[in-house]
C-alpha cells in the first residue's frame, strides 16, 4: 500500500501570521532592544522586527547584523514568554481533514513553542 505524507507549514499556510496581535511579541522585541545596546538604530530595529513576521529569526538576525547577545535575548524571550492568545486558521483549513495521508506540521519557530 502506498503511503502519502502531506507537509504543512504553519505561518501563512495554515494561519495568517499577521492575525496574531503585534503586542504578542513585544516582550521579544523589548529583549532585543535591550541587548542591542546602541548597536543598531531604532529605525533598523523596527525594519528587522517587521521582517520577523515573514522570516525566521536566524535569517533576520544575519541580515540585520544582530550580535550574539541580541540573538540570545530573542531566543530566551521567545521561550520564556507566556503566549495567551487564540489563533484561527484560514477558512479553508477544514479541507485538510479531507486529504488522505499522514499530516506533518513544520515551522521554524523555537522548539518549546513547536512542541505545544
Amino acid at each position: 500500500m502506498e503511503q502519502i505524507a502531506v507537509i504543512y507549514d504553519l505561518d501563512d499556510t495554515i494561519l495568517s501570521t499577521r492575525s496574531i496581535p503585534e503586542s504578542t511579541f513585544e516582550p521579544v522585541f523589548d529583549a532585543i532592544r535591550l541587548a542591542n545596546n546602541g548597536r543598531l538604530s531604532n529605525d533598523i530595529l523596527e525594519i528587522a522586527f517587521t521582517a520577523l513576521w515573514r522570516q525566521p529569526m536566524d535569517k533576520v538576525a544575519l541580515a540585520y547584523g544582530f550580535n550574539e547577545q541580541m540573538v540570545d535575548a530573542c531566543r530566551t524571550a521567545l521561550i520564556n514568554t507566556n503566549y495567551e492568545l487564540t489563533i484561527s486558521p484560514f477558512d479553508d483549513f477544514t479541507v485538510i481533514k479531507e486529504i488522505r495521508g499522514m499530516r506533518m506540521l513544520v515551522t521554524t519557530g523555537i522548539t518549546k513553542n513547536r512542541l505545544k
